[in-house]
């Protein structure tokens, strides 16, 4: 997806004295940017015009974040059981290289911090709403099974042109949703497309109390958790410019339970023998997880000849830790290329975090016309994904 930019602006507005926003836009021109195949007559160039993200209102630190933890969750252990869990968490966000999340505070909405990251993307695009012809929606978070959340924020943002539905991917979902509305915007179907998510699962997904200490592992990373809303504009025009953008995913179910969020029927449709999982509570095999996806990434990246010949400039990835991004890079071979995530700023925020982390590259400088991107992402499922762009 060839991306031209003359300016990029990244500014931070506080709607309230409380609420924080980050506003993305990059003003497009024509750029010759072809690097893997030709544009064809029928197809349109994709591009990013805008990224709007909204970040809850309270900025936690670990301390803060393991005081509410030890009293939402330890109520039932000793007192010497809660010395030990103030201990472990606290080695859980020092190794996974957490400082800060943000997280609600009282009053504040899910759908509000989505809706409003969805209006500012389309303002700072410069279109209007009735411009946007499809909504994906790719968040984790949700208060629907059926029909598709994206009817929510379509009704919500008055995207009356717009058709809808969701990509359902865990972390991976947002490039997930990138690469779908590339190939729909391409093909001349659809003109402007918004990846949207609202990631706000800590409290709804993770809020579980445990009764003794060896309760903890299966939930001690949601504490690394934060929580925004990001909207992504992209858009296609067959006047000008080249498309360069690839993508390739790679899948092994044989993982899954690795990592996961189980909903009240999981025993129909999963096969977990007598012991199922707690309904709808993020458990995650941490150990399990990194080896995994860290050995799919490996063998994902070296086997796919575009992903592998690519040389970036820079490095954007999804990490559920600082360290574990430092290991996914060391183990591609790729140390002296530069890098980006977001997870110390923000902790892991899901399908959000490749956009805030895009959005900060770009508002730091480490992004102009002509930087080549790839974005690497590791989820649950086991999933693997990558991407490749010219800025």
């Amino acid at each position: 997806m060839a991306v031209r930019s003359l300016a990029c602006l990244l500014r931070t507005r506080r709607t309230t004295p409380q609420r924080s926003a980050m506003w993305l836009q990059t003003s497009c021109r024509s750029t010759n940017l072809s690097n893997y195949r030709e544009r064809t007559s029928s197809e349109a160039s994709v591009r990013i015009l805008s990224v709007g993200t909204a970040l809850p209102k309270r900025r936690i630190s670990n301390d803060q974040r393991i005081e509410e933890v030890l009293t939402q969750i330890g109520r039932h252990l000793s007192a010497a059981d809660l010395d030990r869990l103030d201990s472990r968490l606290r080695w859980v966000l020092k190794t996974a290289g957490a400082e800060y999340r943000y997280l609600r505070g009282q009053g504040e909405r899910a759908v509000d911090l989505g809706i409003e990251a969805g209006l500012r993307a389309i303002e700072m695009a410069g279109l209007h709403k009735t411009d946007i012809d499809l909504l994906v929606y790719v968040g984790v978070g949700k208060g629907l099974v059926e029909p598709a959340s994206a009817n929510v924020f379509q009704h919500e943002l008055g995207l009356s042109s717009a058709t809808c539905f969701d990509v359902s991917d865990a972390c991976a979902a947002w490039l997930r949703g990138v690469d779908i509305a590339h190939h729909l915007l391409r093909s001349g179907q659809y003109r402007n497309a918004m990846i949207l998510n609202c990631e706000f699962n800590v409290y709804e997904y993770g809020g579980a109390a445990i009764q003794r200490m060896e309760d903890l592992p299966p939930i001690e990373a949601g504490v690394t958790v934060g929580e925004a809303a990001t909207a992504t504009v992209l858009s296609g025009d067959k006047r000008t410019g080249d498309d360069d953008f690839y993508a390739s995913f790679r899948n092994n179910g044989q993982h899954l339970s690795a990592c996961i969020i189980p909903l009240p029927q999981v025993g129909q449709y999963v096969n977990y023998g007598t012991r199922e999982p707690a309904i709808l509570q993020f458990r995650v095999d941490t150990k399990s997880l990194h080896r995994h996806v860290l050995r799919q990434l490996h063998s994902h990246y070296q086997e796919d000849k575009r992903i592998h010949s690519f040389n970036p400039d820079l490095i954007v990835i999804h990490a559920v830790g600082a360290k574990s991004a430092l290991l996914a890079i060391k183990r591609l071979k790729m140390e002296n290329h530069a890098f980006a995530d977001s997870f110390p700023r923000y902790g892991n925020t899901v399908s959000a975090s490749m956009p805030l982390t895009l959005a900060d590259a770009i508002g730091e400088g480490r992004v102009s016309v002509g930087t080549r991107i790839l974005f690497a992402v590791g989820s649950a499922g086991v999933t693997t994904g990558f991407a490749t762009f010219t800025f």
